[in-house]
């Protein structure tokens, strides 16, 4: 059996039948022994210094096989959303600021965390749409309406926006 795939349980719970000694229910983590903790911690930097050594020959193609790896394990489709290019392009065409911490700053901002909740909503809304759809399931009066009101908003939010960057 391969290292990502896991052995079924055997042991199927009925989450509506009530248990009289819910403790037993409850699973505590398993506690490693420093043994195993050890042997973790020695694969992980193993593993480290070779992603390292990847990239020092293949550049940023290794982190890319990386993370397309990653991404069929875990089924993700992970996307760049920001980048510290942009921010330096940003700050020197429009501002001819150049701030080696620039990119820092915004990871550690209101602005960068914005952006991961925006994402994560979105994200989430369009793949609950996307289910109904599947589904055949006809979205309800308010749900066509409230999809129709979000993509108006979106679009002038959109159109101001560009208006209040080109200025």
């Amino acid at each position: 059996m391969a290292d990502h795939e896991f052995e079924p349980d055997d042991e199927i719970f009925d989450f509506e039948e009530e248990d009289e000694d819910e403790e037993e229910q409850i699973r505590v983590p398993e506690r490693r022994s420093r043994q195993e903790l050890r042997k973790l911690r020695m694969a992980q930097v193993h593993a480290f210094n070779a992603l390292a050594e990847y990239e020092r020959i293949a550049g940023d193609e290794a982190l890319n096989d990386v993370l397309s790896q990653c991404e069929r394990r875990l089924n993700w489709q992970v996307e760049c959303v920001s980048d510290r290019a942009t921010i330096d392009d940003v700050l020197m065409s429009k501002y001819d600021i150049y701030d080696p911490d620039a990119w820092l700053r915004y990871r550690n901002s209101w602005f960068e965390k914005r952006l991961r909740n925006d994402m994560h909503h979105i994200g989430m809304m369009h793949s609950a749409m996307f289910a109904r759809a599947l589904a055949k399931k006809k979205l309800p009066v308010s749900g066509r309406a409230m999809l129709w009101t979000r993509e108006l908003f979106w679009s002038l939010v959109q159109k101001l926006d560009r208006k209040l960057q080109s200025s």
